[in-house]
């Protein structure tokens, strides 16, 4: 065989194996990053993964994810019913983009909701609380995933004293920041798609 053809078809195995090498690969399972918060029952009985009529006193919808929200006692109940079949997140009173919000993220595994207290350590980047010298602050969480969608509620203080988290206050207008993942429950998966808006916390 011609020493030049010789040549080329070596040329061409070793790209085609570079570019193997190369290709990213994808887990088999779904994977959280840090330490998640497994709730199977919730701590609260209105906090059960599902978004009954009127149990709300605010709704809007935030990019193409529906927010609700009451506030009950001490605490600040939320419901998230995302398009994807992935993880969703709420990030509330965010100093600049990301920093500074206190971030809950959530997502259904296995038929259980897996949660997670963040706050935002940067422009684009968060990470738990504990990670800080911060707690995990949720008082319950709970979720559903049913025809792609999925369902995510929870509950935390308005004010934990956490020096991770953002004061909150009834009569309060929050900026609040929300994405989800279509597809993955990997709370380290790049978002679907993000938006913000803002929320009024009524009184109960």
């Amino acid at each position: 065989m011609d020493k030049t053809l010789l040549l080329l078809l070596g040329l061409l195995a070793a790209v085609g194996a570079a570019v193997f090498v190369f290709l990213p690969t994808h887990p088999s399972t779904p994977v959280t990053t840090g330490t998640p918060i497994v709730r199977t029952s919730a701590a609260l009985p209105s906090v059960d993964g599902v978004i009954k009529s009127g149990e709300y006193s605010g709704q809007t919808v935030i990019g193409d994810v529906e927010v609700n929200w009451a506030t009950e006692k001490d605490a600040l109940r939320v419901g998230l019913k995302s398009p994807g079949a992935g993880w969703v997140a709420i990030g509330f009173d965010p100093a600049t983009m990301m920093d500074k919000a206190n971030i809950i993220l959530g997502a259904v595994v296995n038929g259980a909701v897996v949660a997670r207290d963040d706050v935002g350590t940067g422009l684009f980047s968060h990470a738990p609380d504990t990670s800080s010298g911060g707690q995990d602050n949720l008082l319950a969480a709970a979720g559903r995933e049913s025809n792609g969608e999925t369902v995510f509620e929870f509950a935390i203080p308005l004010n934990s004293g956490d020096p991770a988290d953002r004061p909150l206050a009834i009569g309060q207008t929050v900026k609040v920041i929300v994405a989800y993942q279509a597809t993955s429950d990997d709370f380290g998966e790049r978002h679907t798609r993000r938006a913000s808006g803002e929320i009024t916390l009524t009184a109960p």
